[in-house]
């Protein structure tokens, strides 16, 4: 399959097989012909690599997915359950501040190996219907790093899982979210809730909980940025978006433990607010920090302002 890939993206196949069973059925009803496919497929072992470092970007141990149901004319493409097992994922942004995943991705009149020209859509063309009843995710693994920071920035969210439901391209449909997983070593991740899977402006209803995430890990920003090493402290989130018709409002709690700032570091993107004076003004007896922060606005022209 490795030439499909080489059309749309720099992206190379390292490994992976796939199986297939079920039923096929063939026949021609007067000048048009009807095909469907029901069964169960499974790709196991993939791992695709970025085409010109060859290092691991995305893949999984086993994809299975049960009970499909595919029609073409009228077209339709349902399954009841997509598992992904071990999956794993690698996004970096580079030292000019762009993402290896969108790096890969073939831009609008990119020559590619293999190329005999696209398919355009027609006017009108309301796509392919997709449904998935449910997905299952279990012991994922993300990795994000940030190169264009000094010292440079890198997290781990591990044992990820969970489900999402009622994923569908149909205009209306609503898909839920449940997921959680662990951060570095003590942190813990959970997310929840609902959204437009293909109009996530239209309505998204999202919480995020992080909660006991080592800042020491965050010295990279807080270097970067603010000026400061972080010596120690731990870090909680609640994280809510309510989002619809491109309205966007947000509630936000961000919890500071036990917080404290470091050396100086010069950096030329670096405020010159006198920060550790606002830290020891903002704790409270107990040295915690705790900040409300809601945000309106609107996704389609974002600007914001907080005082």
């Amino acid at each position: 399959f490795q030439p499909y890939l080489d059309s749309v993206a720099r992206i190379e196949a390292g490994g992976g097989t796939a199986a297939l069973k079920g039923s096929l059925n063939f026949e021609r009803l007067g000048e048009a012909f009807k095909v469907s496919f029901k069964g169960d497929s499974e790709i196991a072992g993939l791992v695709l690599k970025d085409g010109a470092t060859k290092t691991p970007v995305i893949g999984w141990d086993r994809l299975r997915l049960s009970k499909i149901q595919l029609d073409l004319a009228p077209d339709s493409l349902k399954i009841q359950e997509l598992r992904l097992m071990r999956p794993f994922g690698t996004f970096i942004i580079d030292e000019d501040r762009k993402l290896n995943l969108s790096e890969l991705f073939r831009r609008d009149g990119e020559p590619a190996p293999h190329r005999q020209g696209e398919k355009k859509t027609k006017a009108g063309d309301k796509g392919f219907p997709v449904a998935v009843e449910r997905v299952v995710i279990q012991d994922g693994t993300l990795e994000f790093g940030d190169l264009s920071l000094e010292p440079r920035f890198k997290t781990l969210i591990h044992e990820l899982g969970g489900l999402m439901s009622g994923i569908s391209t149909a205009r209306d449909s609503l898909a839920e979210v449940e997921l959680d997983g662990r951060v570095d070593e003590y942190g813990t991740v959970a997310i929840k809730g609902a959204l437009m899977p293909f109009d996530p402006k239209r309505s998204t209803e999202m919480a995020l909980d992080f909660h006991n995430v080592d800042m020491s890990n965050l010295t990279s920003f807080s270097a970067t940025f603010a000026g400061y090493h972080v010596d120690s402290g731990k870090l909680s989130l609640k994280l809510r978006y309510h989002i619809h018709d491109s309205r966007l409002e947000a509630e936000n709690q961000v919890v500071l433990d036990k917080f404290t700032l470091g050396a100086r570091v010069e950096r030329p993107d670096a405020t010159s607010l006198p920060l550790k004076l606002a830290v020891a003004l903002l704790k409270d007896s107990s040295g915690r920090i705790d900040i409300g922060l809601p945000l309106l606005g609107n996704l389609d022209d974002p600007e914001f302002s907080y005082g």
